[in-house]
């Protein structure tokens, strides 16, 4: 079959939003869902409410000029950071948006919008960034963009396929994101929250609980990608090593850069010099205490405007609720359950990922 190739704008309308108002045009009962570059993330999730998004009424609207991506449009970011990330939405309804995104409309039914939506996942508009200092898109190098045009009929099989493996794809995503959120639910039913105390625990220093020590250096260079041994950054593992610097199970969170984000290693391993360790945790139970470190919040003890830093010994005096060992374990067990069941479904999340990959190529390979 010979599929006709177009440039993308001779069949959509291709544009940018506006500035984003002041705060204080905002509300959250009437006019259109104003949508940014950082609203995208939730965009892509099927229960997606948009009635969560700060809205603005018609006369600011109008006062603004701002323009309307139409319902069954396509957004994608077209500049800053966001645009090195390949989220690509369908909108479900009428939407204000920003002008670091870019607004693709079908000018008519020749152009299905699923369809343009997977293309436009397949193809990365990514691949349009110009200069690496600042990411950016020029609409221009969208609307020149070539893109297959089959017949109505076989795009709206070919979307119809992928949206049905996508959507299998998201729902395992979800799963994991649900399990996560019923750990959380589980400590805070058990200890409340540590910071508020409200269960009325006795509260001890820091140190008396876990001490943390600064990470090592080991430059990249250096490492071993062939070793089996976990590198760890503020957002958790970087690479591999054939040496290590710790001798037993550790939880490792950011000291300088990323801070709050908690990484648990259950076999030795090198923590950078960007993070801070538990070298001593007191025969408590390591599960517990990551749960304990990630609620207790020690971004809130960060301090430097450009780079954040954390400084271990002002978070060592900090009160934390003495918990005795038996309730840990019991959390700690609880935990573990669902850890398997994650494992369970991070392997079916791999395989779904996979198959919607495989459809991905196949649907958009016309040779």
């Amino acid at each position: 079959m010979i599929i006709d190739v177009v440039k993308l704008g001779k069949v959509a309308n291709i544009s940018s939003g506006k500035n984003a108002p002041k705060d204080d045009l905002f509300n959250h009962s009437e006019g259109l869902p104003f949508i940014r570059a950082s609203h995208l993330n939730q965009l892509l999730q099927e229960k997606c409410d948009y009635n969560n998004f700060p809205k603005v009424n018609k006369e600011e609207s109008q006062k603004l000029k701002l323009l309307i991506a139409p319902k069954n449009s396509i957004l994608f970011a077209k500049s800053g950071m966001s645009a090195t990330m390949n989220r690509i939405v369908k909108l479900k309804q009428d939407c204000y948006f920003v002008n670091h995104l870019a607004c693709v409309t079908p000018k008519s039914d020749n152009l299905n919008s699923n369809f343009l939506k997977h293309y436009l996942f397949y193809y990365n508009p990514t691949n349009l960034i110009q200069g690496e200092a600042y990411p950016s898109i020029n609409l221009s190098a969208i609307s020149d963009l070539q893109i297959p045009l089959p017949p109505l009929e076989i795009q709206k099989a070919i979307a119809e396929k992928l949206d049905k493996a996508d959507a299998l794809r998201k729902k395992d995503q979800e799963l994991l994101t649900q399990y996560d959120e019923l750990a959380q639910a589980i400590f805070i039913d058990m200890f409340g929250d540590p910071v508020k105390n409200e269960k009325g625990w006795k509260l001890v220093n820091f140190e008396k609980i876990m001490q943390l020590k600064r990470g090592y250096d080991l430059p990249t260079q250096d490492r071993n990608p062939e070793g089996k041994i976990h590198v760890f950054g503020s957002n958790g593992v970087l690479d591999l090593h054939d040496k290590s610097k710790t001798t037993k199970p550790c939880l490792i969170t950011g000291r300088s850069g990323t801070i709050g984000k908690v990484h648990r290693s259950e076999t030795n391993c090198w923590p950078l010099n960007t993070t801070l360790y538990s070298f001593e945790i007191y025969n408590n139970n390591l599960i517990f205490l990551e749960y304990l470190l990630k609620n207790f919040k020690i971004e809130r003890f960060a301090h430097g405007a450009g780079v954040p830093t954390l400084d271990r010994k002002i978070v060592h005096k900090e009160k934390l609720p003495l918990i005795n060992l038996d309730f840990q374990n019991q959390f700690a067990e609880k935990i573990k359950n669902i850890e398997a069941q994650k494992t369970l479904v991070k392997q079916q999340a791999e395989e779904s990922e996979n198959l919607f990959q495989a459809l991905l190529q196949e649907s958009f390979n016309f040779n």
